[in-house]
Protein backbone atom coordinates (compact mmCIF):
# COMPACT_ATOMS: atom_id res chain seq x y z
CA UNK A 1 0.00 0.00 0.00
CA UNK A 2 2.65 2.14 0.68
CA UNK A 3 4.93 2.07 -2.58
CA UNK A 4 1.11 2.20 -4.71
CA UNK A 5 0.34 5.30 -2.67
CA UNK A 6 3.93 6.81 -3.45
CA UNK A 7 3.83 5.46 -7.05
CA UNK A 8 0.43 6.98 -7.96
CA UNK A 9 1.85 10.50 -6.48
CA UNK A 10 3.50 10.40 -10.11
CA UNK A 11 0.17 10.51 -12.48
CA UNK A 12 2.37 9.76 -15.61
CA UNK A 13 4.88 7.26 -14.41
CA UNK A 14 1.97 5.49 -12.50
CA UNK A 15 0.00 5.38 -15.89
CA UNK A 16 2.21 3.69 -17.54
CA UNK A 17 3.15 0.87 -14.99
CA UNK A 18 -0.17 0.32 -13.59
CA UNK A 19 -0.78 -2.13 -16.26
CA UNK A 20 1.52 -4.68 -14.91
CA UNK A 21 0.25 -4.19 -11.19
CA UNK A 22 -1.64 -7.83 -10.32
CA UNK A 23 -2.63 -6.23 -7.12
CA UNK A 24 -2.05 -4.15 -4.12
CA UNK A 25 -0.97 -5.90 -0.57
CA UNK A 26 -2.02 -4.10 2.88
CA UNK A 27 0.65 -2.67 4.82
CA UNK A 28 2.99 -5.45 6.98
CA UNK A 29 5.99 -5.00 8.93
CA UNK A 30 8.59 -6.69 6.99
CA UNK A 31 11.50 -4.60 9.37
CA UNK A 32 11.92 -4.10 13.69
CA UNK A 33 8.56 -1.89 14.34
CA UNK A 34 12.33 0.61 14.58
CA UNK A 35 11.67 1.62 10.67
CA UNK A 36 8.47 2.57 9.31
CA UNK A 37 7.14 0.43 6.61
CA UNK A 38 8.68 1.15 3.55
CA UNK A 39 8.58 -0.35 0.12
CA UNK A 40 8.31 -3.71 -1.40
CA UNK A 41 7.30 -5.25 -3.89
CA UNK A 42 6.36 -9.06 -5.50
CA UNK A 43 7.07 -10.03 -8.23
CA UNK A 44 6.81 -13.47 -10.69
CA UNK A 45 10.11 -15.25 -11.26
CA UNK A 46 11.06 -18.59 -13.31
CA UNK A 47 11.02 -21.32 -11.94
CA UNK A 48 15.18 -20.93 -12.14
CA UNK A 49 15.66 -17.83 -10.56
CA UNK A 50 13.77 -17.94 -7.54
CA UNK A 51 15.05 -16.28 -4.45
CA UNK A 52 12.67 -15.99 -1.97
CA UNK A 53 9.07 -16.84 -2.02
CA UNK A 54 6.58 -16.16 0.45
CA UNK A 55 3.84 -18.98 1.65
CA UNK A 56 0.92 -18.69 3.69
CA UNK A 57 0.32 -21.82 5.47
CA UNK A 58 -2.67 -22.33 7.78
CA UNK A 59 -2.30 -22.76 11.11
CA UNK A 60 -3.66 -26.47 11.40
CA UNK A 61 -1.92 -27.57 8.58
CA UNK A 62 1.80 -26.22 8.67
CA UNK A 63 3.74 -29.62 8.38
CA UNK A 64 2.16 -30.56 5.61
CA UNK A 65 2.11 -27.24 4.02
CA UNK A 66 6.15 -27.62 4.27
CA UNK A 67 6.17 -30.84 3.22
CA UNK A 68 4.16 -29.55 0.05
CA UNK A 69 5.99 -26.89 -0.68
CA UNK A 70 9.74 -28.88 -0.59
CA UNK A 71 8.32 -31.28 -3.04
CA UNK A 72 6.99 -28.55 -5.54
CA UNK A 73 10.47 -26.99 -5.17
CA UNK A 74 12.47 -30.11 -5.71
CA UNK A 75 10.16 -31.05 -8.61
CA UNK A 76 10.17 -27.40 -10.32
CA UNK A 77 14.30 -27.03 -9.55
CA UNK A 78 15.54 -30.33 -9.42
CA UNK A 79 17.45 -29.01 -6.20
CA UNK A 80 16.43 -29.38 -3.15
CA UNK A 81 14.86 -26.01 -0.88
CA UNK A 82 17.99 -25.11 1.05
CA UNK A 83 16.09 -22.97 3.65
CA UNK A 84 12.82 -22.18 5.11
CA UNK A 85 12.31 -19.83 7.27
CA UNK A 86 9.04 -18.03 8.94
CA UNK A 87 8.31 -14.57 8.80
CA UNK A 88 6.84 -14.63 12.98
CA UNK A 89 10.64 -15.83 13.50
CA UNK A 90 12.60 -13.54 11.55
CA UNK A 91 10.80 -11.06 13.04
CA UNK A 92 11.21 -11.77 16.83
CA UNK A 93 15.15 -11.58 15.37
CA UNK A 94 14.80 -7.83 14.62
CA UNK A 95 13.95 -7.53 18.38
CA UNK A 96 16.99 -9.43 19.78
CA UNK A 97 19.09 -6.55 21.14
CA UNK A 98 15.86 -5.33 22.47
CA UNK A 99 14.70 -7.92 24.16
CA UNK A 100 18.06 -8.40 26.04
CA UNK A 101 17.72 -5.23 27.32
CA UNK A 102 14.31 -5.89 28.16
CA UNK A 103 16.10 -9.02 30.37
CA UNK A 104 18.93 -6.74 31.63
CA UNK A 105 16.32 -3.56 32.78
CA UNK A 106 14.03 -6.49 34.75
CA UNK A 107 16.68 -8.07 36.26
CA UNK A 108 18.08 -4.83 37.68
CA UNK A 109 14.67 -3.38 38.91
CA UNK A 110 14.10 -6.13 40.78
CA UNK A 111 17.01 -6.14 42.37
CA UNK A 112 16.99 -2.45 43.16
CA UNK A 113 13.10 -3.05 44.69
CA UNK A 114 14.33 -5.59 46.65
CA UNK A 115 17.39 -3.68 47.76
CA UNK A 116 15.29 -0.53 48.24
CA UNK A 117 12.87 -2.35 50.28
CA UNK A 118 15.79 -4.37 52.59
CA UNK A 119 16.82 -0.31 53.03
CA UNK A 120 13.26 0.82 53.48
CA UNK A 121 12.58 -1.23 55.92
CA UNK A 122 15.84 -0.72 58.14
CA UNK A 123 15.60 2.83 57.61
CA UNK A 124 12.27 3.10 59.26
CA UNK A 125 13.36 0.85 62.31
CA UNK A 126 16.50 3.24 62.81
CA UNK A 127 13.84 6.31 62.54
CA UNK A 128 11.46 5.07 65.16
CA UNK A 129 14.33 3.92 67.42
CA UNK A 130 15.05 7.25 67.68
CA UNK A 131 11.41 8.35 68.13
CA UNK A 132 10.93 5.79 71.00
CA UNK A 133 10.65 8.54 73.55
CA UNK A 134 8.34 10.72 71.54
CA UNK A 135 5.83 8.26 70.90
CA UNK A 136 5.67 6.92 73.99
CA UNK A 137 5.04 10.82 75.15
CA UNK A 138 2.39 10.93 72.83
CA UNK A 139 0.95 7.76 74.30
CA UNK A 140 1.14 8.75 77.68
CA UNK A 141 -0.33 12.12 76.65
CA UNK A 142 -3.22 10.13 75.47
CA UNK A 143 -2.46 9.24 71.34
CA UNK A 144 -4.64 6.17 70.01
CA UNK A 145 -2.80 3.44 67.67
CA UNK A 146 -4.60 5.68 64.73
CA UNK A 147 -2.06 8.68 66.16
CA UNK A 148 0.91 7.15 66.68
CA UNK A 149 0.73 5.29 62.84
CA UNK A 150 -0.16 8.80 61.47
CA UNK A 151 3.03 10.31 62.61
CA UNK A 152 5.25 7.96 61.55
CA UNK A 153 3.92 7.36 58.20
CA UNK A 154 4.08 11.58 58.05
CA UNK A 155 7.89 11.80 57.29
CA UNK A 156 7.49 8.57 54.74
CA UNK A 157 5.07 9.90 52.78
CA UNK A 158 6.94 13.63 52.47
CA UNK A 159 9.88 11.27 51.35
CA UNK A 160 7.90 9.76 48.73
CA UNK A 161 6.40 13.40 47.36
CA UNK A 162 10.44 14.32 47.10
CA UNK A 163 11.13 10.96 45.17
CA UNK A 164 7.77 11.31 43.07
CA UNK A 165 8.93 15.05 42.28
CA UNK A 166 12.85 13.63 41.40
CA UNK A 167 11.78 10.39 39.46
CA UNK A 168 8.41 11.43 37.99
CA UNK A 169 9.91 13.78 35.26
CA UNK A 170 13.43 11.82 34.55
CA UNK A 171 11.65 8.45 34.01
CA UNK A 172 9.44 9.58 31.62
CA UNK A 173 12.46 11.59 30.04
CA UNK A 174 14.36 8.48 29.42
CA UNK A 175 12.02 6.24 28.48
CA UNK A 176 10.02 8.93 26.18
CA UNK A 177 14.14 8.81 24.18
CA UNK A 178 13.69 5.45 24.01
CA UNK A 179 10.36 4.93 22.80
CA UNK A 180 11.65 7.41 20.11
CA UNK A 181 14.05 5.57 18.78
CA UNK A 182 10.41 3.14 17.25
CA UNK A 183 8.86 4.11 14.48
CA UNK A 184 5.71 2.49 16.20
CA UNK A 185 5.66 2.54 19.66
CA UNK A 186 3.08 3.35 22.73
CA UNK A 187 2.41 6.33 24.24
CA UNK A 188 3.22 6.42 28.24
CA UNK A 189 0.04 7.19 30.29
CA UNK A 190 -0.07 8.90 33.46
CA UNK A 191 -1.67 5.73 35.22
CA UNK A 192 1.91 3.84 34.96
CA UNK A 193 3.62 6.30 37.38
CA UNK A 194 0.64 6.46 39.35
CA UNK A 195 0.88 2.46 39.49
CA UNK A 196 4.48 2.71 40.47
CA UNK A 197 3.47 5.31 43.44
CA UNK A 198 0.63 3.61 44.40
CA UNK A 199 2.81 0.45 44.88
CA UNK A 200 5.42 2.28 46.79
CA UNK A 201 2.92 3.53 49.18
CA UNK A 202 1.79 0.48 49.96
CA UNK A 203 5.39 -0.76 50.55
CA UNK A 204 5.75 1.61 52.66
CA UNK A 205 2.29 1.28 54.76
CA UNK A 206 3.24 -2.06 55.61
CA UNK A 207 6.65 -1.72 56.43
CA UNK A 208 5.70 1.38 58.66
CA UNK A 209 2.39 -0.58 60.02
CA UNK A 210 4.78 -3.63 61.26
CA UNK A 211 6.94 -1.14 63.24
CA UNK A 212 4.38 0.28 64.63
CA UNK A 213 2.30 -2.48 65.77
CA UNK A 214 6.05 -3.28 68.36
CA UNK A 215 5.51 0.41 69.29
CA UNK A 216 1.75 0.51 70.05
CA UNK A 217 1.90 -2.71 72.24
CA UNK A 218 5.16 -1.12 74.02
CA UNK A 219 5.07 0.21 77.32
CA UNK A 220 5.36 3.64 77.43
CA UNK A 221 7.11 3.87 81.26
CA UNK A 222 9.74 1.26 80.26
CA UNK A 223 10.96 3.91 78.03
CA UNK A 224 10.61 6.76 79.75
CA UNK A 225 12.58 5.76 82.55
CA UNK A 226 15.50 4.20 80.65
CA UNK A 227 15.63 7.92 79.08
Amino acid sequence: ETYYRTLQSDSAFFERIKPSIAGVVRDFHFESLQNEIGFISFGKAEANGLSTLFVKLAPDQIEEGMTAIRETYERLTEEPLEQIRFLDSYLNSRYKDSQKWQKMVNVSATIGVLIACIGLFGLTGIGMANQMKELSIRKVLGAGHRDITLALNRQSFVLIVISAIISVPLSYYLMESWLSSFAYHVSITPDLFAFSIGLLVMIILVTVTYHSVKVIHSNPANILRNE
